[in-house]
Order: C-alpha cells, then sequence, then structure tokens
C-alpha cells in the first residue's frame, strides 16, 4: 500500500516496496519489548511489557491522529494473518512529523502486556513474534487517509510489500558453558502466497562481521550483563574480574529440521508438497559446542524460501554463552 508511513526495517531502509527478496525484514529494528525481561525479545509470565513501535514520515507533510496496531503471534515463518495473534494492542493516536523535523520518527506504546502462562506456552522460552501496521484512524483523520488498519480473517500481513507493516522475529538465548543442545524450537510454517509452489526450510548462518552491525548490537546490548569497553567493544560480564569481548564461536553449530510427517533435513528441508497450502508444524534441533568459552557469540536465520531463492520469511536466532546461563 503507498503511503508515507514507514516501519522502518534498518536505517538504510527508504521506505520503498516490494522488498525483492524480503530478505532480513523478519528482523525489523524499529520494534521491541520494554523493560528487558532479561533483553528485548523476552516475554515472561505476569510481567508486563510494552511493545514499543517506531513510526516514521517520508512526506513532506506531518501527518495527524496516526496509530500502531501491534500483534502478538506464536512462534512462526511466512505469510501470516491478524487472525493468528494471542494479543493485541492498539496505541493512542499521535501526529508523525514529517521526516524533515522528526528524522527518526515517533515512538508508539502498545500495551502494556501482561503474558499469562497459556500464552506463552507455545513460546519458544517466552520468545514470540511481534507484528505492527501504522495506520491513519479513519473515524479521527481526514481523507485521504495513509495505511489502514487490518481485519482478521480478512488481511494478511505484507511486510515485504508495505512499509507500514514491521515484524521482529528474534530470539535472543542465553547458553551455559558446557552446554551440548539447545532446548527444541518449535514453531509454525504458514502456508504459501499465491503463485508459490515450493518452498525450503534452511538455517542461514550469519558471518562474524555481522557481530558489527547495528541491529544485532542492539540486541545483544538488551541484556543488562553485555555492555561496551573503552574500545567501543560489546564485552561480557564473567562474573570472575574483568569483562571479555564478545566473539563468534570458531565452531560452527549443528542442526537439524523436522516437520509433520517425520520429514527430516540438516540444515536444509524441502517442505513436503502436499503441506505447502496448510500450517505445518516444525522443530529445529540445534547442537553446541560445550567447550565455547563464556561471550561466545552464534547467530542464524531459519528462512523460509522459494527454491529460486526469493526469501518468503524467517526467525533470527541469537546464542549467548554467559556467567549464569540466563
Amino acid at each position: 500500500m503507498a503511503g508515507t508511513l514507514q516501519i522502518r526495517v534498518a536505517p538504510g531502509d527508504n521506505g520503498s516496496r516490494p522488498f525483492n527478496s524480503c530478505t532480513n525484514a523478519w528482523t525489523n529494528e524499529s520494534i521491541w519489548l520494554d523493560p528487558p525481561r532479561p533483553d528485548n525479545t523476552t516475554a515472561e509470565v505476569d510481567q508486563p511489557s510494552v511493545i514499543k513501535v517506531q513510526v516514521r514520515n517520508t512526506g513532506p507533510t506531518d501527518l495527524l491522529f496516526v496509530k500502531v496496531h501491534a500483534y502478538v503471534m506464536d512462534p512462526q515463518i511466512g505469510l501470516s494473518s491478524p487472525a493468528q495473534r494471542i494479543a493485541e494492542f492498539v496505541s493512542s493516536a499521535r501526529t508523525v512529523p514529517s521526516v524533515t523535523r522528526a528524522p527518526n520518527g515517533v515512538v508508539f506504546d502498545c500495551g502494556p502486556w501482561t503474558p499469562t502462562a497459556a500464552q506463552l506456552s507455545a513460546s519458544n522460552g517466552g520468545h514470540l513474534c511481534l507484528f505492527a501496521n501504522a495506520f491513519q484512524d479513519q473515524n479521527l483523520a481526514d481523507p485521504p487517509y495513509d495505511g489502514k488498519d487490518l481485519t482478521p480473517g480478512v488481511d494478511t500481513f505484507d511486510i515485504c510489500g508495505d512499509a507500514h507493516q514491521g515484524q521482529r522475529n528474534i530470539t535472543l538465548l542465553a547458553v551455559a558453558r558446557g552446554m551440548e543442545r539447545l532446548s527444541t524450537m518449535g514453531f509454525r510454517v504458514n502456508p504459501l502466497p499465491k503463485g508459490v509452489k515450493e518452498a525450503v526450510l534452511a538455517v542461514v548462518t550469519l558471518k562474524e562481521a555481522e557481530l558489527a552491525a547495528p541491529g544485532l548490537q542492539h540486541v545483544l546490548l538488551s541484556r543488562r550483563d553485555i555492555t561496551r569497553d573503552k574500545e567501543h567493544r560489546l564485552v561480557i560480564d564473567t562474573g570472575e574480574g574483568e569483562p571479555v569481548p564478545l566473539r563468534f564461536s570458531e565452531k560452527p553449530l549443528t542442526f537439524e529440521l523436522e516437520t509433520d510427517g517425520g520429514h527430516r533435513g540438516r540444515p536444509y528441508l524441502p517442505l513436503d508438497p502436499d503441506n505447502h497450502h496448510r500450517h505445518t508444524r516444525a522443530k529445529l534441533e540445534v547442537g553446541l559446542d560445550p567447550k565455547d568459552p563464556i561471550g561466545t557469540v552464534h547467530a542464524f536465520d531459519l528462512v523460509q524460501h522459494t527454491r529460486q531463492g526469493r526469501h518468503l520469511g524467517g526467525i533470527r536466532v541469537v546464542t549467548v554463552v554467559t556467567a549464569k546461563g540466563r
């Protein structure tokens, strides 16, 4: 949908849509949980969090009566709908000035949300999927309206084609020294969009250079035990003296994927053609190097893409070995 409201994926995102491949659209840096529990990707039972959404206006004039509708979803990949929400919140109406006056836009508060045990039962340790949609309230603003509120059961999210929408699907996991395997991660694989007949699930490991990316650094810094030193490096408290710099592991992780029906692959799994147009449950097993010291980081994306390489959705998982393993 055309318009000037934008939930920016990353600083280089100018709002042009659609993305050619949708790469990394699920790591939107303009959506996060506050306060960190213990980081800005995690929710805890009975502990209130606010969903923060930063909205920019790339147009020449201010936009009045803007709202953000935020949705909490079970962990999932691919084409999603507001009807799948387990919780939703609409912000109060605000004015979003033109980018010339407010380059970073306005941060909207959606919530607070106090998760129940039932809501987090399908999560991976409190890690869920967040969607957000920015729009002018048609009951308050004058036409033409920028964006629209979505109708459950009618509309689907289009984070790759509509700059009004954004998705935050990032999991930051603390790992104890000596751990050999992460807890099994479960998630839903959604039906393919129209016109797409085949897809695969694949694990894409991030390279060490990604540790310098502002988005990943922001996620890691949301933990209280991770800070910057005098040389501006990310360091972690060891509980035993001076903090140590974060570093990517020298040994790769091992992966095994499994979907409904017992289909397995490592780390690449063609989806069963019979399952392409219905929801499929999947799980991911991740093996670790128990010799990794405190401060070791692993990061990877679990991606649904076509055989031609077009990305349809994904989840980013980041692990860091900590002193307490939590």
